[in-house]
């Protein structure tokens, strides 16, 4: 008789197991957490994009599974909280975009691109 061992692979926290590209960027954004009666603002920065979430820096923790609303000119995005790590004195937070809404007619890529090639996703606010 023979015998079958099964190895699980564990991945290591440098490995990205992610399907989508994503973009780095640093750009600002103002942050709503969606609370009722209560919604909260705070300013974040938006460390990276994909087609289907955002990793975001703020000075506050988040729980899993809150809503927010992130605003970055262009365009108004409902996420999900999918993490929220501490990070020194701040947090990653990691979202799945549920929505998204183009500011003044304009598609998330085109307001997101700026017409660079090389990087998509960046967004310069400073315009």
């Amino acid at each position: 008789m023979s015998s079958v061992k099964l190895v699980l692979r564990q991945n290591s926290p440098s490995e990205d197991r992610r399907s989508e590209v994503r973009f780095a960027t640093n750009d600002p954004a103002a942050i709503t957490i969606l609370q009722p009666g209560n919604p909260t603002h705070v300013d974040g920065r938006i460390l990276d994009i994909s087609k289907s979430g955002l990793r975001l820096r703020l000075s506050v923790a988040l729980q899993v599974g809150q809503l927010i609303q992130v605003r970055v000119k262009g365009f108004i995005a409902l996420a999900e909280v999918r993490y929220c790590r501490a990070i020194s004195e701040s947090f990653d937070v990691g979202t799945r975009i549920l929505d998204a809404l183009p500011i003044k007619g304009k598609s998330i890529t085109e307001s997101m691109a700026r017409g660079r090639k090389e990087d998509p996703c960046r967004v310069d606010l400073a315009k």
